[in-house]
């Protein structure tokens, strides 16, 4: 009789359970919808009125292009769907697709590093395995990426070999050195 009874509870306890997760997905969809609404909504509009981001060649600290009013470079792809041109013009996006890292592998003759861009492969993924021997199946893979980025990027902008290393240490202090 108890193993009966067990059963009819779990099965209850199941179904409550189920009813949860349901109301969980629907508030879950309800905030990204919000979050779609209230940050790709309401931008300024011209006297077209359409929107128009600003570019500023000075926005960042690293010279890089930047946008505002909409980021440009923060709205999620299937969000861009939503802005359209103007008949008889088109939305361009462009990537320099790591120029910096393109530039430094010639200034250091760097032959490995010119051969990735040349495959086509991904420079951070690349670096990431030869530098800390591991692959994307690591369950460390994104902070461990994140350090590579760090140290060859620090590099590639003057940054010292201490303060380097002191960052990627931060970032991945499980690692040990």
């Amino acid at each position: 009789v108890s193993q009966s009874r067990t059963t009819v509870d779990h099965k209850r306890r199941l179904v409550e359970l189920e009813k949860l997760r349901s109301v969980l997905v629907l508030f879950q969809k309800r905030q990204e919808t919000a979050k779609m609404l209230s940050t790709y909504t309401g931008f300024p509009t011209a006297r077209d009125g359409r929107v128009h981001p600003r570019f500023a060649i000075h926005g960042t600290a690293t010279g890089r292009l930047s946008s505002d009013s909409p980021n440009w470079q923060n709205i999620p792809s299937d969000a861009k769907k939503l802005f359209t041109p103007e008949k008889g013009y088109a939305l361009v996006q462009g990537d320099f697709s790591n120029l910096e890292l393109r530039v430094q592998s010639y200034e250091w003759n760097d032959t490995a590093l010119q051969k990735m861009f040349a495959e086509g492969k991904n420079i951070h993924d690349e670096n990431t395995k030869v530098m800390f021997g591991i692959t994307p199946d690591n369950p460390n893979w994104k902070h461990i990426r994140r350090a590579a980025k760090i140290a060859v990027f620090g590099r590639g902008y003057g940054g010292g070999i201490r303060g380097i290393f002191e960052r990627v240490a931060a970032e991945v202090p499980e690692l040990s050195f």
